[in-house]
């Protein structure tokens, strides 16, 4: 199947030390330093953990897990569960930001319309990426890899819909904007290039 891109949010941390270290079946909380090469770590039970230690004025943080779960549930292929945490993200972000254009809100946006695509929620796909595409413009400029890969999830859906024209469009736009910055042979340029590769098959078909 084509290639659709999500987003994590940067790390989360404990807003304080929490007053037990938990665990369970052995799956323990290891330190902050720790976090990223622990053998033992369940990434899932940690933000489930640790959204009990934060207090409302901790809502950055609490955003980021809920991100962190959306990301974990789509992983697993859990997407009703992955769009569930990614809607609990974006209102603590909008609410966070007050209509502002934030990275944040556009990865928010972004990962709900992957949860979406996967659901085939199409539609609803369509308008959480173009909101994310015109944050990512709106802040980054046309020539930055999140508006690339917002253009590249666009793209997808326009292959969903048939629309092989579109489709290439958009996929051709994310991999020049990827190519002027990183070599050819980079993940996301496979990525891109595999999706072209998809366009093209099912346009001639």
């Amino acid at each position: 199947g084509h290639n659709i891109i999500l987003e994590r949010s940067p790390f989360t941390y404990w807003p304080r030390k929490p007053p037990v270290v938990a665990s369970v079946q052995n799956n323990i909380i290891p330190e902050d330093e720790e976090l990223e090469t622990a053998s033992n770590f369940n990434e899932q039970f940690y933000y489930e953990e640790v959204l009990k230690y934060y207090t409302p004025k901790d809502c950055i943080l609490i955003a980021n897990s809920y991100c962190k779960l959306g990301c974990q549930y789509f992983e697993k292929e859990e997407y009703h569960k992955a769009k569930e945490f990614h809607l609990k993200a974006l209102k603590v972000r909008e609410e966070l930001y007050r209509g502002k254009k934030h990275p944040h809100i556009a990865i928010s946006l972004n990962n709900l319309g992957q949860s979406c695509f996967m659901l085939g929620e199409i539609d609803e796909a369509f308008t959480y990426h173009t909101k994310a595409l015109k944050i990512r413009e709106s802040v980054f400029g046309q020539e930055h890899f999140a508006t690339a890969d917002s253009l590249n999830n666009l793209g997808m859906i326009y292959l969903k819909w048939f629309d092989y024209s579109q489709a290439n469009s958009k996929v051709s736009q994310a991999l020049d904007i990827r190519q002027r910055k990183y070599p050819y042979n980079h993940e996301k340029n496979a990525i891109y290039n595999n999706n072209l590769a998809i366009i093209y098959s099912a346009w001639g078909s």
